[in-house]
């Protein structure tokens, strides 16, 4: 985290982020990064940070204090690993220790091995930026070692791809995604999930389509200056129950099979506003295809649905 940049680039910093950065930089005599003050900061508010980049505690200290500063106005936040292990039931430790293109060093491979206590705190001032602050629509958390406990995270976008979150993580996440009516895409490639997170996934669906219908119907008992006609919806006029649902929903690289897939067929049969479904390399074989042509006519939403690279036959 040596590049340096120059003071003109620094001062005309447009992001509150990129001041709070440069700032404390200056005040502990280090050199700001460019890898965090570049175009991506200054044009789309984002912060992409390799996590292999930062290679002292108080670099970190530095980057997770700037994520804390009141009034901060990043967009996007991603960090990820910029390893290319094969296996993804692998640690970024196990996979550094393999021969891969890039050649970590010695302080690269300590900083992928950071500890969950580092991981807690740096999730934690995300979390608290969500929860503060209202600008991020796009969160990418990928390659790294989360556990059960990290799972607490919410953006319009939410991407924990190539993250072994297991089961019992997307358990524990679907207790904080069930209340929320942000969520526009749901990105679980690469997580180690099988078909019980695909009826986690199911019944989270289904439960928030319930909840927007709840709240529709008791809209439409008040009349406003904005909802005139409020009372149509007892007279036949049907109730948008896709408005603010999930999407995308990528599950690509896991391991849901049959089971799995008949479970996400209630949420396309019942259209519930899914555009796009991702299931490659998931185990499917025909079983878990039954009747597919019957359910895909009864769902007028779907323009996606990725099957490719499964155990699917033609049919006879």
């Amino acid at each position: 985290m040596s590049h340096r940049v120059s003071n003109s680039v620094a001062k005309r910093g447009k992001t509150r982020f990129g001041n709070f950065y440069y700032t404390l930089c200056k005040e502990r005599s280090l050199f700001p990064s460019t890898i965090i003050l570049n175009q991506y900061l200054e044009k789309y508010h984002a912060l992409i940070l390799p996590i292999e980049k930062p290679k002292s505690e108080i670099e970190w200290n530095i980057i997770i204090s700037s994520l804390n500063c009141k009034g901060n106005d990043l967009k996007t936040i991603a960090i990820l690993t910029t390893d290319k292990g094969e296996d993804l039931n692998e640690s970024i430790r196990q996979k550094n220790e393999k021969e891969s293109i890039f050649k970590l060093s010695e302080c690269e491979k300590r900083v992928a091995g950071l500890s969950e206590n580092f991981y807690t705190k740096l999730l934690n001032s995300i979390v608290n930026y969500m929860s503060n602050e209202h600008h991020l629509s796009i969160l990418e958390l990928s390659g790294l070692p989360l556990n059960s406990s990290h799972i607490q995270l919410l953006a319009k976008i939410l991407s924990l791809s190539r993250t072994i979150i297991n089961d019992e993580g997307l358990k524990t996440l679907a207790v904080s995604l069930k209340h929320s009516s942000s969520i526009m895409e749901l990105h679980f490639a690469g997580c180690g999930l099988t078909h019980e997170s695909a009826i986690v996934l199911t019944e989270l669906i289904k439960y928030q389509c319930l909840s927007r219908e709840a709240e529709q119907w008791t809209n439409s008992l008040r009349p406003s200056i904005t909802n005139t006609n409020s009372h149509a919806e007892l007279f036949g006029v049907p109730l948008n129950l896709k408005q603010n649902s999930i999407k995308r929903l990528n599950l690509c690289n896991n391991n849901i099979g049959d089971i799995g897939m008949n479970s996400l067929f209630e949420i396309i049969t019942e259209d519930l506003g899914l555009e796009a479904v991702d299931v490659q390399f998931n185990s499917i074989t025909n079983e878990g295809l039954k009747d597919i042509d019957y359910l895909i006519k009864l769902n007028k939403t779907l323009i996606i649905f990725d099957l490719r690279n499964n155990n699917i036959g033609n049919k006879k």
